[in-house]
């Protein structure tokens, strides 16, 4: 269908739904103004997910202020550097797939519009799944975070260009995690690497002497850097053993999907690894016979 039937077959459905999910790669205020027009704000539960990077907002292919509008309406708004995906999923029953972003020229709420494509399909649990898991792995934002990038995209305009990634103190991203980027064993202590091991991360660090060495390279894995936001992004920055567990299994993207004994493993794996290289960052307690994870508090 053309862009002229998604949005009058959406004018439709939206003001009648329960949850929505919009994944867009760029989205502005009218795309939002356009969607807070039709869904009832009080009884809808509404996702959005957009790419969000640096050069998207300095191009202006998504405003800062549609996001803020959209969490400001009460929804969950993510990002996600790589996504280039368009899909709407409502109510889990039906999916809208192809090229039209949430943009007042995606949607042809200003002008002449985009040419533009779009397929509605019923969805099924692969679909959902699919879905959720794009929801998953994508970086909640906040209003303080979308003012901080307003202000470095502000200042770094001003220079001789602009640095295509954000800085960590504004937005740690979540990484696309697959089994490979947990350790697979546990640590070794710089140990000399197994000949029959496969070069990734974690066999590195194990075959390098200097512990500096080791901690430096742990702290910029994504192994890391997940359990990091995670941890970041929960309730009193704490999560116990089994939610990280299930929480790991829905994020990692390898198909097909590792049984849960075997994330359990990877988690416990991390979890050493932390005792070693990280404690003074996060803290590993076992109360009620469980462990509970927290980030360390700093009274500085």
């Amino acid at each position: 269908m053309g862009v002229d039937d998604l949005r009058k077959q959406l004018e439709n459905v939206l003001p009648g739904s329960h949850e929505v999910v919009v994944i867009s790669a760029y989205i502005t205020v009218p795309g939002i103004d356009w969607l807070i027009t039709l869904v009832n704000l009080k009884n809808i539960k509404l996702t959005i997910v957009a790419r969000a990077s640096v050069m998207d907002i300095v191009n202006g292919s998504t405003d800062l202020d549609a996001l803020s509008k959209a969490i400001d309406a009460g929804w969950e708004v993510k990002c996600l550097s790589n996504l280039h995906a368009k899909i709407i999923l409502v109510d889990k029953k039906e999916m809208y797939v192809g090229s039209a972003n949430l943009t007042g020229n995606g949607l042809k709420l200003v002008g002449k519009g985009n040419l533009e494509a779009t397929i509605k399909i019923p969805s099924d649990p692969t679909a959902v799944s699919f879905v959720n898991k794009v929801v998953e792995i994508s970086t909640p934002l906040t209003k303080d975070i979308i003012n901080k990038m307003a202000f470095h995209v502000k200042s770094d305009s001003s220079k001789h260009g602009v640095d295509p990634s954000w800085p960590e103190d504004i937005l740690l991203e979540t990484p696309c995690l697959q089994v490979n980027d947990f350790p697979l064993t546990k640590p070794r202590n710089g140990s000399e690497l197994d000949p029959g091991t496969p070069d990734l991360l974690f066999s590195r660090i194990e075959c390098i002497a200097d512990y500096n060495a080791r901690k430096d390279l742990f702290l910029g894995s994504k192994a890391y850097r997940w359990l990091l936001n995670l941890l970041n992004s929960s309730e009193e920055n704490c999560v116990y053993y089994g939610y990280g567990t299930s929480v790991l299994h829905n994020v990692l993207i390898d198909d097909p999907s590792p049984y849960r004994r075997n994330v359990k493993q990877l988690f416990s794996n991390l979890l050493d690894y932390i005792e070693l290289y990280a404690s003074e960052y996060i803290n590993i307690s076992r109360p009620n016979h469980s462990q509970l994870i927290c980030l360390e508090k700093n009274d500085g």
